[in-house]
């Protein structure tokens, strides 16, 4: 799935998950996009090796803004927090073909989780693809989280 891609990810925060993604696989290269600008220079240490070797870098910009052309693969899994989402979507939908993975959750209970879904097929509605690869759920303690992958 991330083999030889180009891969954006969407409220990549520290960089945790492009630094586990290229533990187990060789993707082309990852751009972590996080609208916070305190997470530019951490994802940029944590994953230092590959920033140097320009197979990383993290950027402080608005997901729903952004440029994603370059791409293969489009990873958000925090849903949830997408106060803009209908713009993010919009803007997902100027470029077809691109392998989308987006997690949300049922977890209402953190402020900032202001775009939640109540079952993966709620999901797979607002995310209504043209081509649905995957839908999962796993189920937690005390919420649920789904994930859907596909494309426009």
């Amino acid at each position: 799935l991330f083999e030889d891609k180009n891969i954006s990810i969407c409220g990549g925060w520290y960089g945790l998950l492009a630094a586990f993604i290229f533990s187990y696989a060789i993707p082309k290269r990852i751009v972590s996009i996080d609208i916070n600008p305190v997470c530019e220079d951490i994802a940029n240490a944590i994953n230092e090796f590959q920033y140097s070797q320009d197979k990383f870098i993290a950027l402080t910009k608005d997901m729903a803004v952004s440029e994603y052309i370059s791409c293969d693969t489009i990873i958000n899994t925090s849903f949830e927090h997408l106060e803009n989402v209908d713009m993010w979507l919009n803007r997902l939908r100027e470029f077809p073909g691109k392998t989308i993975i987006v997690q949300s959750t049922n977890n209402r209970k953190p402020a900032d989780h202001t775009n939640c879904c109540d079952s993966v097929d709620e999901l797979i509605d607002r995310m209504n693809f043209n081509e649905k690869i995957y839908a999962g759920t796993m189920e937690l303690p005390h919420y649920k989280r789904f994930m859907v992958i596909g494309k426009y």
